[in-house]
């Protein structure tokens, strides 16, 4: 399989958070894309760590941005120090996309919590922290409107 190059996402904007640091994806990524991208179907992607699977999620979150109407997505980690790390490369990669995007991270205070899930546009936090935002799925509005669930780092 040929790597795909960069100019495979048909969107300008989404090409520049690429452009600078790679040309193409690597194989995992390429063999992935499609799935990601273009369908709407659940994904698994297990490989190696080192082997690019973050910039597989965003293949997915750029989908759903491409999206009228596009939704929030939920990244889960399974250690805070994972989730802060992950925070700050996506508040610098897409803090500015599509006149920015609200990266907020889960706090283990419900009532604050319930606001930042209210306006983050992808809410990042650990399995603890969601199982107590979803626990209550049926009541809270937020929790029932997520667009994409990104779990990693499932050991």
């Amino acid at each position: 399989m040929q790597p795909l190059p960069v100019s495979a996402l048909p969107n300008r904007e989404y090409e520049a958070v690429y452009n600078g640091w790679v040309d193409k994806f690597n194989p995992i990524q390429t063999q992935v894309f499609n799935a990601l991208y273009n369908m709407n179907d659940n994904v698994f992607v297990g490989a190696p760590t080192g082997s690019g699977k973050t910039v597989c999620a965003e293949f997915a979150l750029l989908r759903l941005w491409s999206k009228p109407n596009n939704g929030r997505c939920v990244y889960i980690a399974p250690f805070q120090e994972v989730v802060d790390l992950q925070v700050a490369q996506w508040r610098q990669k897409f803090g500015k996309i599509q006149g920015g995007k609200n990266i907020v991270v889960l706090t283990g205070e419900t009532s604050a919590d319930l606001r930042l899930l209210e306006s983050g546009d992808v809410i990042f936090a650990t399995p603890i922290q969601w199982d107590v935002m979803s626990r209550r799925w049926k009541q809270r509005k937020n929790v029932q409107t997520v667009a994409l669930f990104i779990a990693d780092e499932l050991q």
